[in-house]
């Protein structure tokens, strides 16, 4: 079966990404509190920069894959409010100031070391403007779907003649969840193949606070809803420590 990089195909990603999304409303709705200028990290086609463009507020978005973000500006084209960089989110450097800066859709799960999103929290430091909001958003990581047998495929998304099903195998130490894709799409067939390190809350929420954040809120919803045990999510208002 042929092998694909992950991101490769732009276009699938917003088949496999498309229907109602309460992230979507959650992050229109925090622009909307912020304002602008807001910066997108891991922003991929502009799923979420979309709509928080189509306020009105200023917004660029910064993703390291070409392809993606070919797309995202082809879906953009018309909107003066926003702009897209290639950047890598650990190290860049746009030289201006952000309102609001955010992560959604579990991309810091990309970032395989606490060492890796220490990096990623300097580049955001030194973007936020005095007072400046940065807002992680992603999955509390369940065992259920983490240990599992790794012979067997998993269903991920069938919906529109795409089909996706998974196989993943589970790194305790390293915290470390490999992960195959296998899609079928238009009589096509292929793999992606990537690696997503699992943060736990309490860890999460360490790594932050040493790095020179307050934790301003915790979600465990996009409806706002505060994180306690059972929560779906772990959603993270952070501000610069004072």
């Amino acid at each position: 079966m042929q092998e694909r990089t992950m991101y490769e195909g732009a276009d699938i990603y917003d088949i496999e990404n498309s229907g109602n999304r309460d992230d979507i409303d959650f992050f229109v709705k925090c622009s909307q509190k912020y304002k602008g200028p807001i910066l997108e990290l891991a922003c991929g086609t502009g799923i979420l920069t979309l709509p928080i463009a189509k306020e009105g507020i200023a917004i660029d978005g910064l993703d390291l894959s070409s392809a993606m973000l070919r797309r995202a500006k082809i879906k953009a084209k018309g909107y003066k409010n926003v702009h897209f960089y290639r950047k890598n989110m650990m190290k860049f450097n746009l030289n201006k100031k952000y309102r609001m800066i955010f992560i959604g859709f579990n991309s810091i799960f990309h970032l395989k070391s606490p060492k890796e999103i220490s990096a990623m929290l300097d580049s955001v430091k030194a973007h936020l403007e005095p007072g400046g909001v940065f807002i992680v958003d992603c999955f509390i990581p369940d065992s259920k779907y983490l240990i599992r047998d790794t012979n067997k495929k998993y269903p991920v998304h069938n919906k529109d003649g795409l089909t996706i099903v998974e196989r993943n195998e589970y790194d305790t130490v390293s915290q470390v969840n490999h992960i195959e894709w296998f899609y079928s799409y238009k009589n096509e067939e292929w793999i992606e193949k990537f690696d997503l390190r699992m943060y736990y809350p309490q860890e999460f929420q360490t790594i932050i606070e040493m790095h020179g954040f307050t934790i301003h809120k915790a979600y465990g919803d996009h409806d706002f809803s505060a994180l306690e045990s059972g929560s779906r999510f772990q959603i993270y208002e952070c501000k610069i420590k004072m």
